[in-house]
């Protein structure tokens, strides 16, 4: 079996899931690896550039209401996740069920 660094296949996936990871406050090692391996989350992730998630975070930490970033942040993932017939809130579900794993 061959083994491979998962951070070796894409340095611009890497950069593009860092910073949706930071954006919609997912594990991002973990999130990484879901979207590594996962062919529908990734055309999801990759369907905006680095400078999208970037904006969107910019826009974000501006506001002082948490109500207010709370119904923020579920737009933008209505935007990334909307189209790729994957819930956002399962790909949460997904990356706290890695949590639960790693931490038991």
């Amino acid at each position: 079996m061959i083994m491979r660094d998962i951070f070796d296949t894409d340095k611009n996936l890497q950069a593009i899931t860092d910073k949706a990871a930071e954006l919609f406050e997912f594990p991002a090692y973990r999130f990484y690896i879901m979207v590594d391996g996962d062919k529908k989350l990734r055309a999801a992730i990759l369907k905006h550039d680095v400078s999208f998630y970037e904006d969107a975070i910019k826009h974000l930490n501006n506001l002082t209401d948490e109500g207010t970033k709370m119904f923020e942040r579920a737009k933008y993932q209505k935007i990334v996740f909307g189209d790729s017939g994957i819930p956002s809130d399962e790909v949460r579900r997904m990356c706290e069920k890695m949590d639960d794993m790693y931490y038991r």
